[in-house]
C-alpha cells in the first residue's frame, strides 16, 4: 500500500492533469462513503480493509478523477479507524489537504485525528489553522469545545472556562455542551457560575421539550389519512393498511443503516399495556433479501421478528412531509395520524401513551 501511495502522490503534485468523470467513478465515491457508514456502524476493521483496498485500487486505474478528493478523504476516515501506521495516515492528510484547502476540511481532519487520539498535536496545528475562516456556527462552537479540552488537559482552567464560553456563544442550542461546561464548573468548583448554567439547561430541556410536543401534535403529517396504501412485506405479499381500520395503529420508519435500539423496548411494553394497538415497521433504504440474510437470523436483531415489516415505495414516500429514519406516526382507529414523533426524548414514550390512552376511550 505504501508503494502504492507513493506512486500516486508524486505525479499528481508535479503535473497538472485533466480531471475525468465518468458514472462508474461517481459510484466508487457513494462505495466508499457506505463502506465507511458500514464500518462505523459494525466496527469492522474487516470492512475496513476491504474498502481501503478497493480505494487504493481505483485510484491506481483513476489517477485523475473528478472523485479523488472524496476518496482521499474516506481513505483518511477509514486510516484512522484502522489505527493505520502514521506515515500513511501524514501522507494522507497532505493528499487531502493539497486538493482541499479549506477551512472545513482541515477542521473535519483535525477532528478525527484529535477525537481518535492518533497525532492529536497535528490536529490542534490544524485546527487552529481553520479555526479563524470557520463560519458554521457548529464548527465553531466544535472547535473552542476541543481547545477547552485540551486547556483542561494542560491545566489551565481559566483558558478552558474561556473556550467554553467561546463555544456557547458560538452555538447555544447544543444542551450537550452546557453539560459539559457544567460538569467542568463542578470538578473546579466555580459554584456561582455553576447555578447559572444549570438554570440554563433547565430553561433548555423545558424549550425543547415544548417544541418536541408542539410539532409532534402540529406537523403537516398530523390528520393526514395513512391507510390508503399497499405495500409489500418481507415475503413479497401485499399488505393493504385498511386491515388496519378499527384499531389503533403505531408505523415506525426504521433501517439498521440507523438503528434505534432504544425505541424498541418502548414498542414492546406499549404493545403490552395496549394489546389493541397494532405496529408494522417500515423500511427505509434495504431490501427483503437484505434483511433476511444479514439480520433476522442474528440475536441482536430479534426484535424484528416480533412485527410486520414492510417496504416503502416512492408513491408512499413522498405523501408524507419530512418523514426521516426513526420517525413513528401514530394512527387512530379511523386511520388518521394523530402523532408524529421523531428521533427519541423523554416525551416520547409519554405522549405515545397518553394518546392510546384517549384513544381507548373514545
Amino acid at each position: 500500500m505504501k508503494t502504492l501511495f507513493a506512486l500516486l502522490l508524486f505525479p499528481f503534485f508535479l503535473f497538472p492533469q485533466v480531471t475525468t468523470y465518468s458514472s462508474y467513478e461517481a459510484k466508487m465515491l457513494q462505495y466508499a462513503n457506505n463502506s465507511y457508514a458500514y464500518a462505523i456502524k459494525y466496527d469492522s476493521v474487516e470492512i475496513v480493509k476491504a474498502a481501503m483496498d478497493s480505494c487504493w485500487k481505483f485510484l491506481k486505474e483513476y489517477p485523475h478523477s473528478f472523485a479523488r478528493p472524496g476518496i482521499f478523504a474516506y481513505l483518511l476516515k477509514m486510516s484512522v479507524m484502522d489505527h493505520s501506521d502514521k506515515k500513511i495516515i501524514s501522507a494522507l492528510i497532505d493528499s487531502s489537504i493539497y486538493y482541499d484547502s479549506s477551512a472545513v476540511n482541515k477542521y473535519g481532519i483535525a477532528e478525527q485525528l484529535i477525537e481518535n487520539n492518533i497525532e492529536p498535536s497535528r490536529g490542534y496545528e490544524l485546527l487552529r489553522e481553520a479555526f479563524p475562516f470557520l463560519k458554521v456556527p457548529y464548527h465553531k462552537y466544535k472547535a473552542n469545545i476541543l481547545f477547552a479540552r485540551q486547556s483542561i488537559n494542560k491545566g489551565k482552567p481559566a483558558l478552558a472556562k474561556m473556550y467554553f464560553e467561546n463555544a456557547l456563544v458560538a452555538d447555544s442550542t447544543r444542551i450537550e455542551g452546557w453539560y459539559e461546561y457544567a460538569s467542568f464548573l463542578t470538578y473546579s468548583e466555580m459554584n456561582a457560575d455553576l447555578n447559572d448554567v444549570k438554570r440554563h439547561i433547565q430553561s433548555l430541556n423545558k424549550a425543547k421539550s415544548k417544541t418536541y410536543t408542539e410539532y409532534s401534535k402540529n406537523s403537516a403529517n398530523i390528520d393526514k389519512e395513512f391507510l390508503n396504501f399497499k405495500l409489500k412485506d418481507i415475503n413479497g405479499n401485499l399488505i393493504d393498511f385498511k386491515k388496519y381500520k378499527g384499531h389503533p395503529l403505531i408505523a415506525q420508519y426504521f433501517s439498521n443503516w440507523c438503528p434505534q435500539p432504544e425505541k424498541y423496548p418502548v414498542l414492546k411494553d406499549v404493545s403490552k399495556k395496549f394489546p389493541d394497538a397494532k405496529i408494522i415497521l417500515i423500511n427505509f433504504g434495504e431490501s427483503a433479501e437484505e434483511l433476511k440474510t444479514k439480520y433476522l437470523d442474528k440475536p441482536e436483531y430479534k426484535y424484528l421478528r416480533d412485527y410486520t415489516i414492510v417496504f416503502e415505495d416512492s408513491t408512499f414516500w413522498s405523501y408524507f412531509t419530512g418523514t426521516t429514519l426513526g420517525t413513528l406516526f401514530l394512527i387512530d382507529k379511523n386511520g388518521r395520524i394523530r402523532l408524529d414523533l421523531r428521533d427519541y426524548s423523554k416525551e416520547y414514550k409519554k405522549l405515545l401513551e397518553k394518546a392510546l390512552k384517549e384513544m381507548e376511550s373514545k
